[in-house]
């Protein structure tokens, strides 16, 4: 397949940033209502992000609470733009193979700055991680 191999390494990151975020929000769940992480293999990352979500109310303190609803709502809205990379379709762009959304060309660009996203969203919820009960 003749894809520039920096364009794929931007996705795999994104991919991998991704994953690690939503593992960082499981293992919150699992803090939270123990036995969470059990259940989550079939679930897709909407699912997840949205239960998880749920479990504010069993954050203790009204200040980790409101960062716990903060950081997970945030979650919930990357998962929209992961859907937007991982369910793109392929097209040739000029000489280049890009993935494209709603019309429009993902770059390297696009995909580096939502890693970034994931990765400072996935740093909030490992923050909160290490403060749950």
């Amino acid at each position: 397949m003749p894809v520039d191999a920096d364009y794929l390494a931007a996705i795999g990151m994104a991919t991998y940033c991704f994953a690690t975020m939503e593992w960082n929000a499981v293992y919150c769940g699992e803090k939270l209502k123990p036995g969470y992480v059990n259940d989550v293999s079939t679930k897709t990352a909407g699912v997840i992000a949205n239960e998880i979500l749920g479990f504010a109310p069993l954050v203790s303190g009204s200040i980790k609470q409101a960062s716990y609803q903060a950081a997970v709502s945030e979650l919930v809205a990357l998962v929209k733009r992961r859907n937007d990379l991982m369910h793109a379709n392929p097209a040739t762009i000029g000489n280049d193979q890009r993935l494209v959304r709603n019309g429009i060309a993902l770059q390297i660009s696009d995909i580096n700055d939502l890693a970034d996203d994931f990765t400072a969203c996935s740093l909030k919820l490992n923050e909160l991680l290490q403060h749950l009960p």
